[in-house]
């Protein structure tokens, strides 16, 4: 046998116990253990254990920065391992597009390229998988949905067909679960959803239990059932520091930003969205929620000082998954504020979403549809005959995705839109519109909608 002291044999036990600690969901904990492996594979000149440390290491990322030493090793081992070991290539390609998630386009097509093509080459399904998964959330920065929903569907017939790792098959699922989401198909979600929870159930991985955990919490918002989301929020905080701390506090904090706007004032609302604005600078949806969040509130000067923070970047989000919310909260807050000139900026942009449900990462949220973010751009502008179309676009997808808080609000704006067109029979179809979604809001306990309405049928 190999001297327990042999430098080789330590660095293959560091990434055993980097990995151990991965699939414990304490992948934080695990990254020094893989850059110590990294240390000893470069003095061996081994290659592939070089490899198989940097891989590990990439486990471990925060969502919150680039993280330049993990793009070093990544890149030096792929210079290191050359063209032999492909399929040690092609996951390590995966795992430098990883590290672009912010801003950086360029890099994440250019590696998910690479590595589709060898994966397609060498024939082993879980690499086509994981490939497959991969390019189609790069092609995100490109928007090209016809692309990514293709990718994903050939990475679920993978699945299908033969048995691969818990980890694939739940990225698999959990990212076609996104694409039903973002298309509108509410079957589709939840069959995929039930999958993931069987998978989970069997597993008991940390990341499925609290990535679980968010997609119903997501459900339950978007039925408007506000108190259940709350429970389910204070499970992803319990489940969420093992498995990404900085992620799980972001997520619970729309969850609970979502159920706040809907049930009670925006001013506290601001209080809690304020801090993770400025811890986060560059993670653009925290501004814009703040500045849709301070438009409702009143405090325009400062809801217009964070609107120009956005602007200043030209809407050039540093993540892909990103710019469908940000659109949508200064949508919002373009209404709110009676901002033709943003209104316009805005409503150009969101052209180019069509006809999709507004969905905020992997599930982590839905927004309702994004033809209701072009009524209130319409709207702002004083266009009412295209506001009331898109609105009523919307509330078709909307109601197919039974996303009942949305489903209010956008009768509400139908309403709005009616009334301000002023076409024969508008005024009568404004206050039946105006009356569904004064009962809706009361059944949800949409207390600041309710109170919107009410001053709105007053002022008729």
């Amino acid at each position: 046998g190999r001297d327990p002291g042999e430098p080789g044999l330590c660095g293959a036990c560091l990434v055993e116990l980097g990995d151990v600690l991965v699939l414990r969901g304490e992948a934080a904990a695990s990254r020094p253990h893989f850059f110590a492996a990294c240390a000893l594979a470069r003095d061996l000149g081994d290659a592939v254990l070089f490899a198989r440390a940097a891989l590990g290491a990439s486990q471990a990322e925060e969502y919150l920065e680039i993280d330049r030493e993990e793009v070093a090793v990544l890149r030096e081992a792929l210079v290191r391992l050359g063209e032999q070991e492909p399929g040690l290539r092609v996951r390590l390609l995966i795992a430098l597009a990883r590290t672009g998630y912010y801003g950086a386009p360029e890099l994440v097509l250019e590696a998910t390229a690479e590595a589709l093509a060898i994966a397609r080459g060498l024939g082993e399904r879980e690499l086509t998988c994981r490939s497959a998964l991969a390019r189609a959330s790069a092609l995100g920065w490109e928007r090209d949905v016809a692309a990514i929903r293709s990718l994903v569907e050939e990475a679920r017939r993978f699945v299908r067909r033969a048995p691969v790792s818990p980890l694939v098959e739940g990225a698999v699922l959990h990212q076609a679960a996104r694409e039903c989401m973002a298309a509108g198909d509410r079957a589709g979600f939840e069959d995929r959803l039930l999958a993931f929870e069987t998978l989970s159930r069997a597993h008991r991985l940390g990341f499925f239990e609290w990535s679980l955990c968010t997609m119903r919490c997501a459900l339950a918002l978007m039925e408007g059932r506000f108190a259940d989301a709350g429970a389910l929020v204070d499970r992803q905080l319990t489940l969420g520091p093992r498995a990404n701390p900085t992620l799980a506090l972001q997520v619970a904090t729309v969850h609970r930003a979502m159920i706040g706007l809907a049930r009670d004032a925006p001013a506290a609302i601001g209080d809690v969205l304020r801090p993770l604005a400025a811890r986060f600078p560059e993670i653009s949806p925290w501004s814009a929620s703040l500045a849709m969040t301070l438009a409702a509130d009143g405090r325009r000067a400062e809801a217009f000082g964070e609107i120009e923070r956005l602007l200043r970047r030209d809407l050039r989000p540093r993540h892909r998954d990103f710019l469908p919310i940000v659109l949508a909260m200064l949508a919002e807050a373009a209404h709110r504020l009676g901002d033709t000139r943003l209104a316009g900026v805005v409503a150009g942009e969101l052209a180019r979403l069509g006809d999709r449900f507004v969905v905020l990462g992997e599930c982590l949220a839905g927004y309702g549809a994004a033809d209701r973010y072009r009524g209130l751009c319409a709207e702002t502008v004083g266009d009412a005959h295209a506001a009331a179309g898109l609105y009523t676009r919307a509330l078709v997808l909307d109601e197919a995705m039974g996303a009942q808080p949305f489903v209010v609000r956008g009768r509400f704006d139908l309403a709005r839109a009616l009334r301000l067109r002023g076409a024969p029979g508008d005024a009568e179809g404004a206050a039946r519109e105006g009356a569904r979604s004064l009962v809706l809001a009361g059944q949800l306990g949409m207390t600041p909608l309710e109170r919107a309405i009410n001053d709105w049928a007053r002022d008729a």
